[in-house]
């Protein structure tokens, strides 16, 4: 089991990156999102093992933050939804309101706070890039329709590499297997206690054939995971400047 000091440098390392995966700069925001979540991965079982050796008293690790997700548009709340569960977390949208509720241990839905920041400002700034360039308008598109189904098409495609990742990681060793079997046992019993049965999740309504294929082959390109030297020398640059 991993020490209380050296818990908490990972922890410092992980918040770092998490912050910086809200630049400005597409690159460097995308390499601190990748590093942060493998961190998070790797580190899940020691960060559980030592929070429920320093609880004393058997009460679960998991919490519920209620989260602003800055609209209240379906493929929002469909992002926060396939981030949180690829990333031990589980959501449930408070209805009449653009808030979701997020269920998981609080690093966890601190990443997944960050990670939906990131993916949903670069799948904006995608539409928008697409849109323009793409000439849509000339061939009797409307600008917010088509966007709509490119959000839906992108969100998909990114759910889709989020679920392979996580299983890779997964099957990545004996721990790391035994590790997602538990949290996923754990988190949907900390869910029913909190939220009771998950309800129906609404259906995507596309009505651009063109914006959803657009939004797929986006989302393709989009730096969920760099490869692992280019993110660890990102990340000693950006670290050592912090």
């Amino acid at each position: 089991m991993v020490s209380r000091e050296e818990l908490d440098r990972i922890i410092e390392r992980i918040q770092k990156l998490l912050a910086l995966s809200t630049s400005s700069n597409p690159h460097e925001a995308a390499l601190a999102a990748a590093k942060a979540q493998a961190l998070l991965f790797r580190h899940n079982l020691s960060m559980a093992t030592v929070q429920a050796g320093m609880s004393g008293s058997g009460a679960s690790p998991y919490v519920v933050d209620r989260y602003d997700l800055g609209g209240s548009t379906n493929w929002r709340r469909m992002l926060l939804g396939a981030i949180a569960r690829n990333n031990f977390c589980r959501a449930v949208w408070y209805r009449g309101t653009r808030d979701v509720g997020i269920v998981g241990e609080p690093h966890n839905i601190a990443a997944v706070q960050y990670l939906y920041e990131f993916l949903m400002q670069e799948i904006r700034r995608l539409a928008d890039r697409a849109w323009e360039e793409g000439g849509y308008a000339r061939r009797g598109e409307r600008e917010r329709t088509w966007k709509r189904s490119f959000y839906f098409g992108a969100v998909q495609t990114v759910s889709e590499r989020l679920a392979a990742q996580r299983e890779a990681d997964a099957r990545a060793d004996t721990a790391s297997m035994a590790l997602t079997v538990m949290k996923d046992r754990e988190l949907d019993e900390a869910y029913r206690q909190h939220f009771g049965a998950a309800g129906k999740a609404r259906k995507a309504v596309v009505r651009s054939n063109t914006g959803y294929a657009a939004g797929v082959r986006a989302a393709r390109k989009i730096a969920l995971n760099r490869p692992l030297r280019e993110a660890q020398r990102a990340e000693r640059e950006m670290l050592a400047g912090g």
